[in-house]
């Protein structure tokens, strides 16, 4: 899709802005603490906000081999990448930023790959696949506009965007 709206650009001679974003450790980052407002904002329902939090209150990981083990090893934040559910938690976190840009004041925002005839789609503005991200838009003042409100985003979610 990025290609797509690149060559979209380049072929109607439109300006395009993109931000690469990619978040350190971000599976790390994940607290613990915001689990039952992240799932709560999803409409999850508690029998279920329960036991999902749960898993993760008072986790404890251990390295074993054929010829040691170690001591429980606790942790109060982070998501380990290999567990199941840990894909989908993050990105239940991440949705909460999503939902944010996805409101109507901010749908504007982006770039529109499609022709001005066509107004079912809205422009393209954000693209997320695991920890990384891009911000697209037309001009600068709206992709800092959105590099804003996902540094807000980051702050509150405790994750640390990498900058290269």
């Amino acid at each position: 899709m990025m290609v797509y709206v690149i060559n979209k650009a380049r072929l109607k001679q439109r300006s395009v802005i993109i931000t690469l974003l990619d978040l350190k450790n971000a599976f790390v980052a994940v607290r613990h603490c915001l689990f039952r407002s992240v799932l709560a904002y999803h409409h999850i329902h508690e029998s279920i906000q329960s036991p999902i939090a749960n898993l993760y209150t008072d986790f404890h990981s251990y390295i074993i081999s054929d010829s040691f083990s170690t001591p429980a090893i606790p942790s109060n934040h982070g998501i380990p990448q290999g567990d199941c559910l840990s894909h989908l938690i993050f990105n239940l976190y991440f949705n909460t930023f999503i939902q944010f840009i996805k409101q109507e004041k901010y749908k504007q925002f982006g770039f529109s790959p499609h022709d001005e005839i066509d107004r079912l789609f809205h422009p393209v503005h954000l693209f997320q696949f695991a920890d990384d991200a891009a911000v697209v838009t037309t001009n600068e003042r709206e992709n800092q506009l959105l590099l804003n409100y996902f540094s807000s985003w980051c702050q509150w979610a405790n994750m640390v965007i990498l900058w290269d």
